[in-house]
């Protein structure tokens, strides 16, 4: 009996959306997404995808650690990764 891996259709196409951005030498923006790929596996960022693009947001739980740390450089960081995810979803 052979193991199967479980894969996560998101993180596929994200990485595949990266590996675009790094062929076409948008090195900013290919980073940008490996970092969002290790936001959303850790469960602080969702993704939905309209017209195939993929649209970010904090999930609850991001929102909550941010009420909860109101006031300190860890909420200052998921407040930054917030402004970024909705730079990101302008640009597309």
């Amino acid at each position: 009996m052979s193991k199967s891996k479980i894969i996560d259709w998101t993180v596929y196409a994200l990485d595949r959306f990266a590996g675009e951005c790094y062929r076409k030498g948008d090195l900013s923006e290919a980073a940008l997404v490996d970092h969002t790929i290790q936001l959303y596996e850790e469960g602080l960022v969702s993704i939905k995808w309209e017209n195939g693009q993929p649209v970010y947001s904090l999930t609850p739980e991001a929102r909550m650690i941010m009420d909860v740390m109101k006031g300190t450089p860890e909420a200052d960081i998921i407040d930054d990764v917030r402004s970024t995810l909705e730079e990101m979803n302008e640009s597309e």
